[in-house]
């Protein structure tokens, strides 16, 4: 993955007096360290042109400064406690100064010195925690946004097999757009769902029938209500986060901990086993989203109390569970029509998602490597994100997997591009096609099918290679 940094630090890295920190993988990540104080100077953004589906990448990428020096600015209640007693002890010695003021004014203007330093602290530390405590809520406003506009869609796809109709409408580019819709707030989220009458007004009547032919359909308007409260649920526990952040440590921590019992709670609600079992393979893609969402939310109340353990090992965790649902999801596939709309939406999961996933997990594992020492000069380190800017939002709602797919569609059939959909997610199965295709091309005289030139060809040609073996 590419990382955009400030300017500054680019040139001080031109210059060799500084570097990006590396994952013990080699694996740089989007951390850049003065190498003549040692001190952290700045977390990166990723590239503009990195959009990825699911998760805020300001979650992951400022997931640091949540776990460095950040940290003990969200005891905001203690914090406070220490700047009354900061302002009480600077009132004190103005009132001291001010008596002494005709036996020694060369001492009153010491005490005025010291007095503004003081006022100074405070008002550096109020900043302090009013920037960490509004990234936070940026992120769960993210998280919310893109939860709203998964589940909503649902409102298209209804219940049972998909109608045509709605292909374009539930597309990836289109939920780019509902996304940046909500963020402009063109559109309004309500109960966990949008107005999609109103969103989807410029698509046409077919698409306008169509969601009132899902919204009278009885079985859907079951689900409806169980993902309203699921949604409703989740709003809780992300109210709760944001409260919990502004108490003392220890009410802070069992704040915490019944926003992740009502994020549970949630969660079971969008892998509800029966509900998933009557919607199609887009329907069930659909509630996967919003669960990986509520995981991630989980993860980000053990990195706010630093626990980098759980965080890193609730990362691995999410990133195998997103590999089997998208697995699950394709053996559901029963349709070309599916596969149109699932391809390039599981085609971002893979390569962007997963890949911000996986970069969280080496920034968490890397700050658990630390010696007592350097994780010593990381709380110190006054991290500071790239500046936003920088990385203004994607507004053309462009779709490159759309045009890969596009391309390969020709070149493969029905039960080829499922798999490739399978291959993606599961690097374990692709092994075994690899090991598959290589004992039956060898068997049948094609020996420039090698393992070595296996394991380096694409998705669709692993599966092509498959299926033209198992047909053979």
């Amino acid at each position: 993955m590419n990382y955009i940094f400030s300017a500054a630090t680019q040139s001080l890295m031109l210059t060799g007096k500084a570097v990006q920190v590396a994952h013990k993988t080699g694996v740089l990540l989007p951390i850049a360290r003065c190498l003549i104080t040692g001190k952290l100077l700045e977390i990166a953004k990723p590239a503009p042109s990195f959009n990825p589906l699911i998760f805020p990448t300001q979650l992951a990428f400022g997931g640091l400064q949540i776990i460095s020096s950040g940290v003990q600015m969200y005891q905001t209640h203690s914090g406070f406690k220490g700047v009354r007693t900061d302002i009480k002890d600077t009132q004190n010695a103005i009132n001291t100064g001010v008596s002494d003021i005709r036996k020694d004014i060369s001492a009153v203007h010491s005490d005025v010195k010291k007095i503004q330093t003081g006022v100074n602290n405070v008002i550096n530390e109020v900043r302090g925690i009013q920037y960490d405590v509004n990234g936070i809520a940026d992120g769960i406003k993210s998280i919310q946004q893109n939860l709203g506009v998964l589940q909503a869609t649902t409102a298209l796809i209804g219940v049972g097999t998909i109608a045509n109709v709605a292909i374009s409408a539930a597309s990836l580019h289109q939920i780019l757009k509902l996304r940046e819709d909500v963020r402009q707030m063109r559109v309004e989220i309500k109960d966990g769902f949008i107005d999609l009458k109103k969103a989807l007004k410029d698509q046409g009547a077919e698409i306008l029938n169509r969601i009132d032919e899902v919204a009278a359909d009885i079985k859907f308007e079951q689900h409806r209500v169980v993902l309203i409260h699921a949604y409703s649920q989740f709003l809780a526990a992300t109210k709760l986060i944001q409260q919990s952040l502004l108490t003392e440590p220890h009410i802070r921590d069992q704040g915490l901990a019944s926003a992740r019992h009502l994020l549970s709670v949630a969660l079971a609600d969008y892998r509800n086993n029966q509900l998933l079992s009557e919607t199609s393979a887009l329907g069930k893609l659909r509630r996967m989203e919003c669960a990986w969402a509520i995981e991630q939310t989980i993860i980000m109340t053990y990195q706010i109390q630093k626990q980098s353990g759980a965080v890193t090992q609730g990362l691995k965790s999410l990133q195998v569970s997103i590999r089997q649902d998208i697995v699950d999801v394709s053996n559901a596939v029963q349709s070309q029509e599916e596969i149109d709309l699932l391809y390039p939406e599981i085609s971002r999961i893979c390569t962007q998602d997963l890949v911000v996933l996986s970069s969280w997990q080496e920034q968490s594992e890397w700050i658990q490597s630390l010696p007592a020492s350097d994780l010593k000069l990381l709380e110190s380190s006054e991290l500071s994100p790239v500046p936003q800017a920088m990385t203004s939002a994607i507004s053309n709602f462009e779709v490159p997997e759309q045009k890969i797919y596009e391309e390969l569609k020709p070149k493969s059939h029905f039960d080829s591009l499922r798999d490739q959909l399978k291959l993606m997610a599961s690097p374990d199965l692709r092994s075994k096609y690899e090991y598959e295709v290589v004992e039956k091309a060898q068997a049948s005289g094609h020996k420039a099918l090698k393992a070595d030139v296996v394991k380096q060809s694409s998705d669709m040609a692993i599966a092509n290679l498959y299926h033209y073996f198992q047909e053979a």
